[in-house]
């Protein structure tokens, strides 16, 4: 199904490779960080400029990892090689970067469950998901390694064919180009790849398409399209399990293992994001529809009233089973050239320290308070 142009790894050869020695005595001069143009806390953490002022006294620069640059760093975005890097955004890069091989570790989990969708014309004779048996469902293609797109849509169909007792083998799959714009410059246009797939199915080429997020809830309320099904409403995690849900951060292991401070000083801002979105609900919401490259109106319809309350950073255990569910369905459709233990990913100690000394600090301030006499304390002791 997809091309690697690569020899193939198997999970034996993946578990068996020795870890990059770096033996950088002096920290780096650049942190890198990747991020997809979708809501995650990374992405709002770097539009407040936190993590620039977080470094600044250190003079360590932080770059994006965006395609224009010299290919070494350009392509970190998919292989996630670049020493002193970070990456939180859509999931099946990351984990087709584990399972290449990349010396990538998972310090946490974001999960803001979005839209998505399964549309049909507005005219279409299709009225429920069991209607799906003999129609034409387009599947998005791409001549990139990693195709996320063409996964996440598979993996929409087959949760809602199974969801409707209809086989695999009683639809057809039609392949849609898909233009995606992977270009890290927030000022381009997100997709074209949804134009393409509207047009397929507005000419009768498909019956039915399946789209996500904030543009996906725009086109479905365009005329001429109607929703016939939402994931998201499914009260089965394993079942919402998608390319974007749950979205992991993750550090290049050599950093955690000689600059650990850098790794939880980096960390520790983004977890910030969690306090400050939940006290201020709108501009969280403005900072999504910058990221997202939408509209505050589409945000809230595609990701909820309440995604303010969705911006924390866990390695929650249910999360974790969905990911390593997403995992095993990549690779059993290849998507992904090889199979890993979730398990041995993960890294839970920076999580773990940061926590630790939150708890610490609200304790501390918590005693303090105590300490402190108050108004009425005072104006008693003067009698």
């Amino acid at each position: 199904m997809t091309d690697f142009n690569r020899p193939l790894r198997s999970p034996l050869a993946i578990a068996q490779r020795p870890p990059r020695q770096t033996k950088y005595a002096a920290p780096p001069e650049v942190l890198w960080y990747s991020r997809c143009p979708v809501p995650t806390p990374l992405g709002m953490a770097v539009r407040m400029g936190w993590l620039e002022q977080e470094f600044r006294r250190d003079i360590i620069r932080l770059q994006a990892v965006p395609d224009d640059l010299e290919y070494n760093a350009s392509v970190s975005y998919e292989e996630h090689h670049l020493y002193g890097s970070f990456r939180q955004g859509n999931n099946t890069a990351a984990l087709w970067a584990k399972a290449w091989g990349a010396d990538t570790l998972l310090v946490g989990l974001n999960w803001l469950d979005e839209a998505q969708l399964l549309l049909v014309r507005e005219d279409s004779a299709i009225q429920s998901l069991a209607d799906l048996a003999g129609k034409k469902l387009a599947l998005p293609v791409s001549m990139r390694r990693i195709d996320a797109a063409r996964a996440s849509t598979m993996r929409g169909f087959t949760n809602i064919l199974a969801l409707a007792g209809v086989a695999e083998s009683a639809v057809q799959f039609v392949d849609i180009e898909f233009a995606a714009i992977i270009g890290r410059e927030f000022d381009e246009p997100v997709s074209a790849g949804y134009a393409r797939l509207a047009e397929a199915l507005q000419t009768g080429r498909v019956d039915a398409i399946f789209v996500k997020g904030a543009k996906g809830v725009e086109l479905a309320a365009q005329p001429g399209f109607r929703q016939l099904y939402d994931l998201r409403q499914h009260p089965d995690p394993l079942v919402r399990a998608n390319n974007s849900a749950p979205r992991p951060i993750t550090v290049d292991a050599a950093l955690w293992r000689e600059h650990p401070q850098l790794v939880l000083r980096f960390l520790n801002r983004v977890l910030q994001v969690d306090d400050f979105a939940r006290a201020h609900p709108d501009a969280t919401a403005e900072y999504v529809a910058e990221e997202s490259r939408s509209t505050v109106h589409w945000v809230r319809q595609a990701y909820g009233d309440d995604l303010h309350l969705k911006q924390n950073i866990s390695l929650d255990p249910i999360a974790l089973s969905a990911l390593s569910h997403y995992k095993d369905f990549l690779f059993s459709r290849g998507f992904i050239p090889a199979n890993f233990d979730l398990d041995h990913w993960v890294e839970p100690l920076p999580l773990r320290i940061l926590q630790a000394e939150r708890e610490r600090r609200v304790a501390t301030q918590l005693a303090a308070q105590r300490q402190t006499p108050s108004y009425q304390d005072a104006v008693a002791s003067l009698w």
